[in-house]
């Protein structure tokens, strides 16, 4: 399957703490991997070894080119994650 190559490939780091893990961040994660394999979109997902510090705001990932600390995630916000990563603005 060939995929589409936003301007720079995009990616999402989410936090790795027990809070966001309890907080459903595998299942936001596990979203955000199945919609950009459905669009074609190249994207780096990866998750930390340790906790951000914003644990009552769980799940919580970064997301770049875009540059934005997202918090309180779920599986809802998956689409919104992926347009901050494939960030087309400028092409």
């Amino acid at each position: 399957m060939e995929k589409k190559k936003a301007k720079e490939d995009g990616c999402v780091v989410f936090c790795g703490g027990k809070g966001c893990r309890k907080a459903g961040s595998d299942k936001v994660r596990a979203a955000l991997e199945k919609l950009a394999e459905k669009e074609k979109v190249r994207l780096t997902v990866a998750e930390t070894e340790e906790c951000m510090g914003k644990c009552s705001q769980g799940p919580v990932a970064v997301v770049w080119p875009a540059g934005k600390c997202c918090v309180e995630l779920s599986k809802k916000d998956a689409a919104d994650l992926l347009e901050l990563a494939a960030d087309k603005k400028g092409e």
